[in-house]
C-alpha cells in the first residue's frame, strides 16, 4: 500500500496560491508541476504532551454525552427571519440547534418554521405544507447560518434542481486553531471523502491505506452476516478558500486564522474535515478537533508527511535543501485552545454567510449575507 503526501502546491502564477491534496509517494513528480510544498507530520511521537489512550478515551466519551445532551437543549424562542415571501423564507440559523428532526425527533429550525411558515400565505384556502416538503438543504447542528425553506412543493423541488446543478451559490467563514503559513494566501483543497469504517458515521479523507483498511472491515461485516454492507467509493471534494487574516485571542494571545470558505462540492463535514486534515482545526469543533469522536486530523494523523519544496528539473539534494515546512499547531496549542473553548459549551466558529440563488418564480436573482459573530465568542 504507497503511502501518501500532503501536498501544498503553490502556484508560479498566481503568488501565495495553493493547491492541496494528496499524492502517493514516489519521489518522483510531473516535471511540469509547478513547486510543492508538503506538510511533516504533527504525531510528535516524543512530545511529552502526548494524550494516553485511556485519557483520550475519557475525553472522547465526555464529549459524545455533552453532544448528545446539546441536541436535547432548549429551541431558540424566536427565528431570526432574512427574507420571506409567499414561495420561500430565508432564515439565520444559530450554532447548537438542528436543522431537521433527526433520528430522535429533536427540536429544531424546521419545527419553528413550519410552525410559522407552513404553506403559502397566498391563498387562505392553501392546504399546508408537510415539514420534510419544506427542506431545500441543512446545516450541521453546530454550524450556523443562513437556510432556505420552500413553502411551496414546486418551489422546494425548484430550489433542488438548482442545488443539483450547481447553481446556488454558497459561502462559509470560519476560525481554525493556529496560523496558516504566511505564504498561503488563497488556494483550493482537493482531499477525497468518505464515510469513517473506524468511527461511524463521521466522515475522513481516503487514502489508499484507508481504502485498504475498509476493504478488509467489509469483508469480516460480510462473514459475520451484515450481507447488505456494500463498499462505498471516496468521492472527489474540493473547497476553495481564502485567509482573511491571522489574529489572537484577546486575553491570551491564542492564535487563529479566520478564513473565508466556499464549497466546490457538498459533502457532508466537508468543510471542517478539509480543515482538520490540514492540520487546522475549525475552533470548537466538537468532532474532528482534539478529542473529537472524529479521526483525527480528518484521518491524515499516521500519514508519512516528507518535506520538499522544489521546481520543475530539480535535483534530489536541490530538494533537500530547499526544505519549507508548513507550520501546523503543536498538541500543547490545541489543548490549550481546548480548554480555552470549549466545544459543546461555546459555538462551533463555522458561519454559513452567504447564499445565492434564482427565485424559481420571479427568476430575480437573491442574494443574502449575514456575517459570523466571532469575535464576541472569543
Amino acid at each position: 500500500i504507497p503511502l501518501v503526501d500532503l501536498v501544498w502546491k503553490r502556484d508560479d502564477v498566481m503568488e501565495n496560491h495553493c493547491h492541496i491534496s494528496l499524492v502517493e509517494q514516489s519521489g518522483d513528480h510531473d516535471e511540469h508541476s509547478s513547486p510543492i510544498v508538503a506538510t511533516i507530520s504533527s504525531d510528535n511521537l516524543d512530545d511529552p504532551e502526548k494524550i494516553s489512550p485511556a485519557a483520550l478515551q475519557f475525553e472522547r466519551q465526555l464529549r459524545k454525552a455533552q453532544h448528545e445532551n446539546k441536541k436535547l437543549g432548549q429551541m431558540p424562542e424566536t427565528l431570526d427571519v432574512v427574507y420571506v415571501d409567499d414561495d420561500l423564507v430565508v432564515v439565520n440559523k444559530p450554532g447548537g440547534v438542528l436543522t431537521v428532526p433527526g433520528i430522535n425527533q429533536n427540536g429544531c429550525i424546521l419545527d419553528l418554521v413550519h410552525e410559522i411558515y407552513g404553506g403559502s400565505s397566498s391563498s387562505a384556502t392553501t392546504t399546508p405544507l408537510s415539514k420534510e416538503h419544506m427542506i431545500v438543504h441543512r446545516l450541521d447542528m453546530d454550524t450556523s447560518g443562513l437556510l432556505v425553506f420552500g413553502r411551496r412543493l414546486c418551489i422546494t423541488k425548484a430550489l433542488h434542481t438548482q442545488f443539483r446543478e450547481h447553481c446556488i451559490q454558497k459561502e462559509y467563514r470560519a476560525l481554525t486553531v493556529g496560523h496558516w503559513p504566511s505564504w498561503c494566501q488563497t488556494g483550493t483543497i482537493d482531499l477525497p471523502l468518505k464515510r469513517d469504517h473506524e468511527c461511524p458515521p463521521f466522515m475522513r479523507v481516503a487514502t489508499p491505506h484507508s481504502e485498504a483498511q475498509a476493504h478488509q472491515v467489509l469483508q469480516d461485516l460480510q462473514k459475520a452476516g451484515w450481507k447488505k454492507f456494500v463498499k462505498q467509493k471516496a468521492k472527489c471534494s474540493q473547497t476553495n478558500f481564502q485567509v482573511l487574516d491571522r489574529g489572537t485571542t484577546p486575553h491570551n494571545n491564542l492564535p487563529y486564522t479566520h478564513v473565508r470558505l466556499t464549497p466546490v462540492t457538498g459533502r457532508t463535514h466537508q468543510l471542517r474535515v478539509h480543515c482538520a486534515a490540514l492540520g487546522f482545526s475549525i475552533v470548537g469543533d466538537p468532532t474532528y478537533s482534539l478529542y473529537g469522536e472524529g479521526s483525527p486530523e480528518g484521518g491524515l494523523e499516521k500519514v508519512e508527511h516528507i518535506v520538499a519544496t522544489a521546481s520543475t528539473a530539480e535535483s534530489t539534494t536541490a530538494v533537500a535543501l530547499a526544505q519549507q515546512v508548513v507550520p501546523q499547531p503543536s498538541l500543547k496549542l490545541q489543548k490549550e485552545w481546548a480548554n480555552h473553548y470549549q466545544p459543546n459549551v461555546q459555538p462551533m466558529c463555522l458561519h454559513a454567510t452567504k447564499l445565492s440563488f434564482k427565485h424559481p418564480t420571479t427568476k430575480e436573482t437573491l442574494s443574502f449575507e449575514v456575517e459570523p459573530c466571532f469575535d464576541t465568542y472569543l
